[in-house]
């Protein structure tokens, strides 16, 4: 009779060595059915094995199954490595999306920055143009007015030129070492030579007699003698050995107005009496201007402005007497 072997579902048979005869099947292990978990990045698995061959075999099949579980592991791993890879890159392509935004937000507010200023200047360049044209229509309006009653300007001029210096005529020197006073030019001959002048010149002279607040009265000025008006000049040059208008005007300014004066105008008084301040008196500006239009017959109205500016910083701080210096005749210094 032949040998009969029954095999049951979920058993495993084993094999075992023999000599031809028949044997009891060795004890039966029952297979487990699990499969392997994976929590938090960790493989959790059970192999169970159970093989019977020769005794040479067994060194054979340890290799074997060393193969089998390394390359097992080897893709375990390769497949967590895509997993970190893939995360890490889309970080990376989330810092290089954030960088990239943060770029073009900074470039366009660089951007609008720069569009604000220029339309800033721009804006201030129109109001700029628009007080220049005001002032220069209320000189227009106020020259037309003092035109149409000649005989009240000629008496007005007559009262306000009345102590304002004289200036020497070149190559006549003085009797007795003091230059004598010269007089102020009739008003026929400044007329005669603001119609010589180029019209941007005759606006310029009409901004410097232009006075947008109430005027100071008229004080009496110190008179400048003909050495020490080219001791002025001569100290306003720069050391290039240009002579400087408004450092000129700043001088005569100085050695005009008397210091009491003076103290009493310091932050109540600037040139055309702009920032709701009074204007100098009218005899200060137009003796100034004389003195001014004599060395520097040809200035714009930026020069008048320069003028301007430089009184005005005289008349903003008060300063010593030693400021307002009187003349030395033994050093002739200033």
């Amino acid at each position: 009779q032949k040998d009969k072997t029954t095999t049951t579902p979920g058993l495993k048979r084993t094999l075992s060595e023999g000599n031809g005869n028949d044997e009891k099947d060795e004890p039966i292990a029952k297979r487990e059915l699990k499969r392997p978990k994976m929590q938090n990045h960790e493989l959790e698995a059970k192999l169970e094995l159970k093989i019977t061959a020769k005794a040479g075999a067994h060194p054979k099949l340890e290799k074997v199954v060393q193969q089998l579980v390394e390359q097992h592991l080897r893709a375990l791993q390769l497949n967590i490595f895509d997993q970190h890879f893939k995360e890490l890159k889309d970080r990376i392509d989330k810092i290089d999306c954030a960088a990239k935004h943060q770029t073009a937000v900074n470039t366009l507010q660089s951007k609008i920055t720069r569009l604000a200023k220029k339309f800033g200047e721009a804006n201030q360049e129109l109001e700029n143009k628009k007080k220049q044209e005001v002032v220069a229509a209320a000189v227009t309006a106020k020259t037309t007015t003092t035109a149409s009653s000649p005989q009240v300007q000629r008496v007005q001029q007559g009262q306000l030129l009345e102590p304002q210096p004289e200036m020497p005529r070149e190559g006549v020197a003085p009797s007795g070492g003091i230059a004598p006073a010269l007089s102020a030019p009739k008003e026929e001959e400044l007329e005669e030579d603001q119609t010589d002048c180029p019209p941007h010149i005759t606006m310029a002279k009409r901004l410097a007699d232009f006075s947008e607040g109430n005027c100071r009265e008229d004080i009496k000025l110190r008179k400048i003698n003909s050495h020490m008006e080219k001791i002025l000049f001569e100290n306003c040059k720069r050391s290039a050995g240009v002579p400087r208008a408004d450092r000129y005007a700043s001088y005569v300014f100085r050695y005009l107005v008397p210091y009491n004066k003076y103290c009493e105008w310091v932050t109540k008084v600037n040139y055309n009496g702009l920032m709701g301040k009074e204007a100098l008196p009218t005899n200060v500006r137009r003796a100034m201007r004389l003195y001014i239009e004599r060395r520097f017959p040809t200035l714009s109205c930026d020069h008048w402005r320069e003028i301007r500016d430089a009184i005005n910083e005289i008349l903003r701080v008060k300063r010593k007497p030693e400021f307002f210096r009187e003349y030395d005749k033994k050093r002739f210094l200033f």
